[in-house]
Parts: C-alpha cells; structure tokens; sequence
C-alpha cells in the first residue's frame, strides 16, 4: 500500500456498492476501514462501515485487493 495508491474522495469516488478500504480523519486522529459507498433511502452518497455504521469522515480510498491464493479459493468457491 502506497500513498499515491489512496484517491481523494474530492477527486473521485468508487462504484456504489463496491467494498474498498477508506481512510477516516478527525482532527489528528487517522484510521483505516473496510466500507462501501451505498444510497440510502433518500438517494444521498453514504459511506458505511462493515458494520453497517455511517461513516461521515472518509478521506480517501483505494480498492481492496486480495492476495492471489485467496483470489484463487474464492474463485473456486463463487
């Protein structure tokens, strides 16, 4: 994982309903989650987190990348 790998969320944005890893800010405190930009019911862009909780301070993102052995199992199991 690179910094020029992580795309401003002013620059751009995923695909709805595609899960990538965010990075979250507030203040000076920084983390990193798996979520997905979805729609809610009011048509609004949402970011959510794996736990279904609204996320409202998302930076950037970048896609979620599995290694190859596990790309290879899922493939398999899809």
């Amino acid at each position: 994982m690179k910094a020029s790998d992580w795309i401003s969320v002013k620059d751009r944005l995923p695909r709805v309903n595609t899960g990538v890893l965010v990075c979250c800010r507030v203040e000076e405190e920084q983390w990193i989650e798996f979520a997905t930009l979805t729609r809610n019911d009011f048509k609004e862009l949402r970011w959510y987190d794996a736990c279904g909780y609204d996320l409202t301070t998302v930076t950037h993102w970048q896609k979620f990348v599995f290694p190859k052995k596990i790309k290879k199992l899922l493939s398999r199991l899809l």
